[in-house]
């Protein structure tokens, strides 16, 4: 009988530890930032909504996919190495548009309905997409609705990236 009350006490001391440590491990992940997510059809969304008038008049939300992706590919690939370097990560919107400018005006079909002002809104925009999603700037603390946005579409330059510790 006595070894039936062991049993069962080193049972639920075994639960008990285990609870303990989960709940523990669990609230320590929540206090984390959440990881900053390019997830492209939110950015054509984003991007799209904070176009200004003549670049939204002129862009269809496939020309903007494009350009995202031609951006992240070309521009964003390209540096990969100097992040890991560094730590740090300097977006040159100049750079990323002429990247991008290089491919319009090698594909035509798209040389004749996007310029490089399109490009250079759009390049801007991405940026306050990764602002907004706590990929570049400071550390996001609490990462907002990345899918919805207002503005005027004024770019914000160039930006810089911290590699997550």
């Amino acid at each position: 009988m006595l070894a039936i009350v062991i049993y069962i006490i080193a049972a639920l001391a075994v639960i008990v530890i285990g609870l303990v440590t989960v709940g523990r491990e669990t609230f320590a992940a929540s206090q984390l930032p959440r990881p900053a997510v390019y997830e492209i059809d939110a950015a054509v969304t984003f991007v799209s909504n904070i176009l200004d008038d003549r670049t939204a008049a002129r862009l269809t939300p496939d020309d903007v996919l494009w350009i995202l992706e031609l951006d992240a590919r070309s521009g964003l690939a390209a540096t990969d190495a100097d992040m890991a370097a560094s730590g740090t990560l300097v977006l040159d919107d100049t750079e990323a548009t002429r990247l991008v400018m290089d491919r319009v005006w090698a594909d035509r079909t798209r040389r004749d309905t996007i310029d490089e002002q399109d490009v250079a809104a759009v390049i801007a925009a991405r940026g306050r997409y990764l602002e907004t999603i706590g990929a570049i700037g400071d550390v996001a603390t609490d990462a907002p609705d990345h899918a919805e946005s207002t503005g005027d579409g004024a770019g914000t330059g160039d930006a810089e990236a911290t590699k997550p510790t």
